[in-house]
């Protein structure tokens, strides 16, 4: 009986599309907010859609659409783009054309690396996992690294009603205060000659 060719990396074709956006120095926050919402609004109204997964990062945004398994291919890709550009009016001036890739294993492999410790604490190896995120974003043929698995870091404020009260205060001025000191703005890049990072300031 002869055996069953296999494969270590087989190229499978999915019925779906990548689409992906470069807009240099962006938040993972403003790509949310001015990268994916838009796309995710416009791309989930084509006919055929199944499912649409996004993911937001530093200086980009890709937004992974599946459709049905019968779906005529050509037609959803043509679809893709007309909502594509009847969408880019609405994205910043500065960010660049986006991509639409048909998707296949092939042409978007997929890496996955683990990291665990018995020596080091959680928000170390946290640490260590996010400094390899960014050696690896620095790779030209890496499209995009993401972290899953990281707990959000979150700091809570505890306020003593009385003392605000004694400064003229309000608990909504505080909030607000609070909130325009915590925003992280793109501020361009740096080129370290061994890939360019993203610059942000408080």
């Amino acid at each position: 009986m002869n055996a069953l060719p296999k494969a270590t990396e087989p190229d499978v074709t999915f019925p779906g599309v990548l689409v992906s956006v470069f807009y240099e120095g962006v938040s993972p926050e403003d790509s949310e907010r001015l990268l994916v919402k838009p796309l995710e609004t416009a791309l989930r109204t084509i006919e055929g859609v199944e499912e649409v997964e996004s993911t937001a990062g530093t200086s980009y945004a890709n937004i992974r659409v599946q459709f049905d398994q019968d779906i005529d291919m050509d037609q959803a890709l043509y679809d893709t783009r007309v909502k594509v550009d009847e969408v880019r009016p609405e994205l910043p001036n500065d960010a660049k054309e986006p991509r639409i890739f048909e998707f296949s294993t092939s042409r978007f492999p997929v890496l996955t690396i683990s990291l665990t410790s018995s020596t080091v604490s959680e928000r170390e190896l946290m640490n260590r996992a996010k400094d390899l995120q960014d050696e690896l974003e620095t790779i030209p043929e890496v499209l995009s690294a993401d972290l899953q698995g990281v707990p959000d870091e979150l700091l809570e404020a505890i306020v003593e009603k009385s003392k605000l009260e004694s400064y003229g205060i309000s608990m909504g001025e505080l909030y607000q205060a609070i909130s325009n000191n915590n925003r992280i703005i793109p501020a361009g890049s740096l080129d370290t000659g061994k890939g360019r990072f993203s610059v942000n300031v408080p």
